[in-house]
């Protein structure tokens, strides 16, 4: 996958969830209680900080899978599995 394909796999994700997001704050499939109003924003937040947690967490590994690559972390602790692939 080259760069332009990862950045418009992105962007389309991040397009179809934002539409979602409008869709459900114009017409919400339940009505909000009086004592639930105020959590919108919260919990926006908290899924913003998701997203970044996993993109962080994600780039991290990817990183870590591509500096050990061909070995691998399998054949770097030496397990016998890791040496059927060989």
């Amino acid at each position: 996958m080259t760069a332009r394909e990862f950045l418009t796999t992105v962007t389309i994700i991040l397009t179809v969830m934002a539409l979602g997001s409008v869709i459900e704050v114009l017409v919400p499939m339940f009505a909000d209680k009086p004592w639930k109003r105020g959590r919108r924003g919260a919990n926006l937040r908290f899924t913003a900080l998701s997203s970044a947690s996993n993109w962080i967490l994600a780039s991290v590994a990817a990183v870590a899978a591509l500096r050990w690559r061909p070995a691998g972390v399998m054949a770097r602790i030496w397990l016998p599995i890791a040496e059927i692939g060989r």
